[in-house]
């Protein structure tokens, strides 16, 4: 065998041995999507997905109507990183402002500041494509309406479930 092919049939196999490599690594990262998604991120879908369907947002109409947000206990963690991404996907349909606890945004003890609908919401569990989530969503300050939902992941995107 001549010296140029016994080259050439190395650089194959090394070559081989790189893409073999990089597929392996690829398969890994591509692997169920819950395990691939950064937990910050799935955990602002999830109540993105919440806060759009209690508030009723409509992604085609230039109003942005303001919903108070807050953790309904204290051992629910919504972080500035978690906000920063719920703020991100719904800036463009809805002001998002976030409290630490429901009388901050309290106008008087009948109303909201801006008049506008306040939702607390529970702790998300840290894994699988169907969740519960637990709420309290409240027009004015004397009416919570306390509720489960559920939100699954459907075609890569979190949604309500319209039975829950």
């Amino acid at each position: 065998m001549s010296s140029t092919r016994l080259l050439r049939l190395t650089r194959f196999s090394r070559l081989s041995g790189v893409a073999t490599a990089a597929l392996v690594v690829l398969a890994a990262a591509c692997g169920s999507d819950d395990q691939a998604e950064d937990p910050t991120a799935r955990r602002a879908a999830i109540y993105a997905a919440v806060i759009t369907d209690l508030a009723g947002l409509d992604h085609g109409t230039d109003e942005r109507p303001i919903v108070f947000v807050g953790p309904m206990s204290e051992d629910v963690a919504l972080g500035l990183d978690l906000q920063v991404a719920v703020v991100g996907q719904l800036d463009e349909v809805a002001e998002i402002r976030f409290v630490d606890l429901l009388e901050q945004a309290l106008a008087d003890e009948f109303t909201f500041i801006d008049r506008a609908p306040a939702l607390l919401v529970g702790s998300i569990p840290d894994s699988g494509n169907r969740v519960e989530v637990p709420v309290e969503w409240y027009e004015t300050p004397q009416e919570a309406v306390s509720s489960t939902l559920t939100v699954a992941k459907r075609g890569g995107a979190w949604r309500v479930d319209p039975s829950s």
